[in-house]
C-alpha cells in the first residue's frame, strides 16, 4: 500500500490533498460527525448521501456510521491515479483479507478535495 492509517491514529487532517480528505473522512464516520463528513462530500455527493439515509434521524445515521468504521482497523491507499489537476481516484482498502479495495473519487474544488463518489 501506498499508506496505511492504523484506527488509532485516524484524525481531521483537513482538505489539502486526496489522502488528508481520505483520512479525514474515515475520522469523521468513526466519531460520529455529520457537519465534518458532510463538508468533506461535493454537493451531488451530500445529495446521495441524504438520499442514502433518507428515513434515518441523525443520530441514527451517527450510530450506523459510528459502528461500520468502529469494526475496521485501518484504512488503507493502495494506489493513486491522477485523472486530471482537479480530479484523483484513490484505490482504498480497510485491511479485511478478502478486500481487493475500492475506488474512491476526489475533486478538487475551491482548493480543498472533496469526495465524490466510489467506483
Amino acid at each position: 500500500p501506498l499508506a496505511v492509517y492504523p484506527k488509532d491514529q485516524w484524525e481531521f487532517a483537513g482538505y489539502d490533498t486526496p489522502e488528508k480528505a481520505f483520512q479525514s473522512l474515515n475520522w469523521a464516520a468513526l466519531n460520529g460527525d455529520l457537519g465534518t463528513l458532510k463538508s468533506n462530500l461535493t454537493e451531488e455527493a451530500q445529495k446521495e448521501f441524504a438520499r442514502s439515509f433518507e428515513n434515518k434521524s441523525e443520530a441514527q445515521i451517527r450510530e450506523q456510521l459510528m459502528r461500520i468504521f468502529s469494526e475496521k482497523s485501518e484504512a488503507r491507499i493502495l494506489s493513486k491515479e491522477v485523472i486530471n489537476d482537479n480530479m484523483v481516484a484513490l484505490k482504498v482498502s480497510d485491511g479485511g483479507k478478502s478486500d481487493s479495495g475500492d475506488k474512491l473519487i476526489f475533486q478538487k474544488i475551491d482548493g480543498q478535495w472533496k469526495f465524490v463518489m466510489d467506483h
